[in-house]
């Protein structure tokens, strides 16, 4: 895997951007993936990559919908699948060690 350098800056936006509304629908997304995983009785271990991208996308886009406004949905529905086209994208160009990168 290639190091990618940041500047303090960067880290310091990075963690802002993670105290905000984007860290709470992580988390958030976090709680529902673990609940899952546990009604199915499976482990990360027992998940592809194509799976894991799978119930990631799956938890984020209920936790941002569940604490989106109504007014806000088409909105957020665009940017979420945006986000999820882009995580695919990066996938199938990582696939099977190539060397392209998205």
């Amino acid at each position: 895997m290639r190091r990618i350098e940041r500047s303090l800056e960067e880290v310091e936006d990075f963690a802002a951007l993670l105290a905000g509304p984007m860290g709470d629908a992580l988390h958030s997304a976090g709680l529902i993936i673990d609940r899952r995983l546990r009604e199915c009785r499976i482990v990360w271990a027992d998940l592809n990559d194509q799976e894991v991208a799978d119930i990631f996308v799956s938890a984020l886009m209920q936790a941002v919908l569940d604490a989106s406004p109504a007014k806000e949905r088409a909105a957020v529905e665009g940017a979420l699948a945006t986000l999820s086209s882009s995580i695919y994208m990066a996938m199938a160009a990582n696939a099977e060690g190539g060397s392209a990168v998205n």
